[in-house]
């Protein structure tokens, strides 16, 4: 009866090892610790300020537009998105407010790219874009060529 006592202490402590074994070997590493102005900086990088620039344009124009910010935006908003975009900017109802986003990247930046619109009676349509860094450069130069381009 001893040793079944003995052979039972001994199995129960074998898988009590294997379990802190398994336990302190699958450990995660522990994280470096950052500064608080690191990670304000970090955060800022990550959730930065967008910036907006609204505009008027032709509703023959949107498409245009949208093949541009294709192709200057980089990754994330691609041609079957500008299809469903185009659509919904050409064919809700007229004077009522709609809006967009997708998530976009330009480089190693990564942020929301926004849209807002509204059409008119008239054939144009109101559009806001917003987007932050490097996102919202591209933006706003295609944005500013192709009103140079109507304006002429």
């Amino acid at each position: 009866m001893g040793y079944l006592i003995g052979l039972g202490v001994f199995v129960v402590a074998g898988i009590l090892a294997r379990v802190l074994i398994d336990y302190f070997s699958n450990r995660p590493d522990r994280l470096p610790e950052y500064s608080a102005e690191e990670v304000v900086s970090e955060l800022n990088e990550a959730f930065g300020e967008k910036e907006t620039i609204a505009f008027q344009i032709e509703e023959t124009s949107v498409r245009a537009l949208l093949n541009r910010l294709t192709e200057s935006v980089g990754t994330g908003f691609s041609a079957k998105q500008v299809d469903t975009l185009l659509h919904r900017m050409t064919t809700h109802r007229v004077l009522e407010h709609e809006f967009a986003s997708y998530p976009v990247s330009a480089g190693d930046f990564s942020c929301e790219l926004d849209f807002q619109w509204i059409r008119s009676p008239d054939g144009t349509v109101r559009v806001g874009i917003s987007a932050a860094g490097p996102v919202f450069e591209s933006v706003k130069s295609v944005v500013e060529e192709l009103t140079a381009e109507v304006e002429m």
